[in-house]
């Protein structure tokens, strides 16, 4: 008799246990090539409620893990960079602004790559167990606006709403402190973690569902709760 592949066996125990977010071996198998320039989305979309709770989690944080990748002709060529990094939600279509630095290492990360892509990674809010709660990565790019940003005082307003310490935004001292100006990030790829395997949705989640899901206002950990029954 044939003896299974280790690699068969690895993936029927992590669609068993649902850690890749599949029913079967058979959909394990079958995993989005990652290859291009951007991950295409399972034949299979999500329901929409994993959509509005990752539209909910961004639109109720501030704070994220933003990720890049160090450019070619560095020392540390093809390795990849996360920090916390600061943003706001003051896009309807779940795009984020963001005061972009480019003198930091994401900076320059940023602006070598050709298309200014990114990753930006946000969590659920602290609790005893923070590894059976919704968390997001979002694979995008961003558009640098520089002086020329289109949104004027409207867009400083509504970053210090979630920032009030943001004193070196652009307007409000003359210029932004240390070369800040802003700029808009906008998500291409989404991928949803909405716990534990078999429980929870874990999956890529189709950008226009992403977009087009309305963010549920007040408390985010309730709406979880209500969403998941």
């Amino acid at each position: 008799m044939k003896l299974p592949s280790p690699k068969t066996i690895l993936l029927a125990a992590l669609a068993t246990t649902g850690v890749l977010g599949y029913e079967s071996v058979e959909d394990a198998g079958t995993l989005p090539n990652l290859s291009g320039k951007r991950a295409p989305i399972n034949d299979a979309k999500p329901p929409s409620p994993p959509a509005r709770i990752a539209r909910t989690l961004a639109q109720s944080e501030s704070t994220g893990t933003l990720s890049t990748i160090f450019p070619q002709g560095h020392a540390l060529a093809g390795e990849s960079l996360g920090l916390m990094e600061y943003y706001a939600p003051c896009h309807n279509n779940g795009s984020l602004a963001v005061l972009f630095f480019g003198i930091s290492l994401n900076g320059k990360n940023i602006l070598a790559s050709s298309n200014h892509s990114a990753t930006f990674s946000i969590q659920s809010p602290p609790s005893r167990s923070a590894a059976t709660k919704p968390r997001l990565a979002m694979m995008g790019t961003f558009e640098i606006f520089g002086d020329n940003y289109p949104y004027g005082d409207e867009l400083r307003k509504c970053y210090l709403k979630s920032h009030p310490d943001a004193w070196w935004t652009p307007g409000s001292h003359g210029e932004g402190v240390h070369g800040a100006t802003w700029a808009r990030f906008d998500p291409q790829t989404i991928y949803f973690v909405g716990g534990f395997g078999g429980a929870h949705y874990i999956g890529y989640i189709p950008i226009d569902l992403y977009r087009s899901a309305v963010p549920k206002t007040g408390s985010f950990e309730r709406f979880r709760i209500e969403a998941e029954k």
